[in-house]
């Protein structure tokens, strides 16, 4: 992928996601597609003080609810949250504060500059009665106090019991104050206490009650602190994008990345899906890995995914072996079929009599690339191109690209490990090296 382009791809869909959180709570202007996921409003405030350098509309707008909405936002979750924020969304948060609080009393943390805005006023009242708004209609209910964000968390997980120290982290409140929260909820009836060793763990005990009560719930809570702490790497290191850096200092960088992400990837449960590859044979991945999750939190549809239907494409396993060496062998996984070998066409013809006993391409030097183009042939087939045999293509295009597969993707790999692609990133990859190369897309 064009290196603009990716970083461009990412900011929109950082701001799509941001925008359409910000519909939810009744800002104007933009779609909502999130009107099934729970918003975390301190949380987003963090994030969209910092995201709105990229979109000041977004910042003055978001400024606007705030000014509108300040009795529905907490000081102490944004001050807890902030502890765990980075230095550049501590910045900008300060500034953000002092904004608000140059229109509005509130006893938000954080001192800088505000900025120069007037409120328009559009954005109103939250509309409570959304489902994405469980969060301020459970504070409408019982206050803006670690009961109500204990009850949403409980609410998010009624079969699941919680010790007091996840619950503190999650809910972003005080171990203290979560614990005599507890207390009172467990007096009231609506929370199980239960003793495990020498503490105590607490979950749900009046669920139906509180969904008649609390009406129409999402469908989905997601940890929205993490996936902007995740979103907030990969922006970064969008748009710190130089036509002049080179693919092995972009490939470090991402690595990097990947690196100071992973405890949010791994309480996000993406831990197996991060690309592993070194090499500028990261970079491939990464961009392809960023854009999936981006797109996944922004709820927005992948443009080829439009090519074929959801659980309609096929995986390829292709494994490098030990011995011998320098062999490789591939499975292929079609959608409601058993797994089978990978096999070359040629094979198809030559061994019609007496088929093959094995499918070992072992000679390394032309089999990597030979594996790679029939997995891309495959690829492009399944949405009905033929984009020709390993050796067609002009001046020897499809044997190029293969084998910068190979180099990138193939080769990099250890003996003795293997790598899965799915079709969607074949066809991607194949695109945009044929754009690098300037060859003709197919």
């Amino acid at each position: 992928m064009q290196k603009a382009k990716f970083s461009e791809d990412i900011r929109d869909l950082a701001l799509e996601m941001a925008w359409s959180l910000w519909a939810e709570l009744s800002v104007s202007g933009w779609s909502r597609r999130h009107t099934s996921s729970s918003v975390d409003v301190e949380a987003l405030i963090l994030f969209t003080s910092w995201l709105g350098q990229y979109d000041r509309r977004l910042r003055d707008e978001s400024v606007d609810w705030c000014v509108s909405n300040v009795r529905l936002v907490s000081a102490v979750r944004l001050r807890n949250l902030l502890r765990r924020a980075s230095d550049a969304v501590t910045q900008a948060f300060n500034d953000y504060s002092s904004t608000l609080k140059s229109h509005v009393r509130a006893p938000w943390p954080g001192a800088g500059e505000a900025w120069r805005i007037t409120p328009s006023g559009k954005s109103g009242i939250a509309d409570l009665d959304r489902p994405a708004l469980i969060q301020l209609r459970l504070r409408a209910i019982c206050g803006v106090s670690a009961r109500a964000e204990i009850l949403r968390i409980l609410m998010a997980t009624p079969e699941r019991s919680w010790n007091v120290a996840d619950l503190a982290s999650q809910a972003a409140y005080g171990k203290d104050n979560v614990a005599a929260a507890l207390d009172l909820l467990a007096l009231a009836g609506l929370v199980n206490e239960t003793r495990t060793g020498n503490s105590f763990r607490y979950g749900l005990r009046q669920y139906g009650p509180l969904k008649v009560l609390l009406g129409e719930l999402p469908g989905r809570f997601p940890l929205w602190s993490h996936i902007f702490a995740v979103t907030e790497f990969i922006v970064s290191f969008a748009q710190a994008e130089r036509a002049d850096r080179s693919d092995l200092v972009r490939a470090v960088e991402a690595a990097r990345v990947l690196r100071e992400a992973q405890p949010s990837l791994d309480i996000l449960g993406l831990d197996a899906s991060v690309p592993h590859a070194t090499g500028p044979a990261l970079n491939y991945q990464f961009d392809a890995w960023a854009l999936r999750v981006m797109r996944q939190w922004a709820n927005v549809a992948d443009p080829a995914a439009s090519e074929v239907g959801e659980g309609e494409e096929a995986m390829y396993t292709i494994n490098r072996l030990t011995l011998p060496p320098g062999a490789w062998i591939g499975v292929v996984v079609n959608p409601g079929e058993s797994a089978r070998p990978l096999e070359l066409p040629e094979w198809a013809d030559l061994y019609q009599e007496h088929p093959r006993s094995d499918t070992v391409i072992s000679d390394d030097s032309t089999g990597a690339p030979r594996v790679a183009h029939e997995m891309m042939r495959r690829a492009e087939a399944r949405v009905s191109r033929d984009i020709g045999d390993y050796w067609g293509g002009e001046k020897g295009l499809n044997q190029l690209v293969a084998r910068a597969f190979a180099e990138e993707e193939l080769w990099p790999m250890r003996p003795g490990t293997s790598m899965t692609w799915g079709e969607r990133y074949l066809r991607a990859w194949r695109r945009d090296r044929l754009e690098r190369m300037g060859g003709e897309r197919r």
